[in-house]
């Protein structure tokens, strides 16, 4: 039956670009490549911008700087809520003192217990690296020299033979679509086949009903 066909045509056509992506500006993502010199022991390097090795600030650090020699302890309900956060934290980066810690943060009976210990980038850099062949699609293609892409994921190290990489995010900006005017086409030559099929089906159970 042609309005059949009309119908699913229509909705296919109008659909797509819905679907798939709509005729408004594109967002592009542009990261950047570094090699992390772990040798440096003046500075610590960038790897605080990974999501799993966060940044130290305020009450946190003090705290953690605190726990190098013992294990702190103290009532939860005292703590602010940073503190709290490093229940699920491994490593904690102190860009001031150029340090790195290892993190072992548990609550028991409301009790919250804190033991820190002093590591090198390197050891960081091992535990959160992955190699190109296990990272995101995303990296990869970053990798391979293709700096922009429409997709955005987080900060990562990539381990590479020796070599430490740092592949981050650096800048989101619109762009517009070089198919905008094949999408918009699409939305109306698929409106207009739903509509003449809708047309037609209405004549035809009119036609029918007489």
């Amino acid at each position: 039956m042609k309005e059949l066909a009309g119908l699913v045509l229509g909705v296919l056509l109008v659909m797509h670009p819905v679907v798939g992506n709509g005729p408004g500006p594109d967002t592009q993502h542009s990261y950047s490549v570094t090699e992390l010199d772990l040798t440096n022991d003046e500075t610590v390097e960038r790897l605080y911008k990974v999501p799993s090795v966060p940044y130290g600030t305020g009450s946190q650090i003090d705290l953690v700087r605190d726990a190098r020699n013992e294990t702190l302890t103290r009532p939860k309900s005292t703590l602010e809520l940073e503190v709290i956060n490093l229940l699920d934290v491994r490593y904690l980066a102190d860009d001031f003192h150029d340090h790195y810690y290892r993190i072992h943060a548990s609550i028991t009976d409301s009790t919250f217990q804190l033991r820190a210990a002093r590591v090198s980038a390197e050891t960081v850099a091992k535990d959160v690296a992955v190699r190109p062949a296990g990272t995101n699609p995303v990296i990869r293609t970053v990798l391979d020299g293709q700096q922009t892409v429409s997709k955005h994921v987080n900060a990562t190290v990539v381990r590479q033979d020796d070599q430490y990489i740092l592949v981050q995010p650096v800048e989101t900006q619109l762009v517009s679509d070089p198919f905008a005017l094949v999408k918009i086409t699409g939305y109306a030559l698929g409106s207009v086949c739903i509509i003449g099929a809708l047309v037609s089906l209405f004549h035809r159970n009119e036609a029918t009903a007489k």
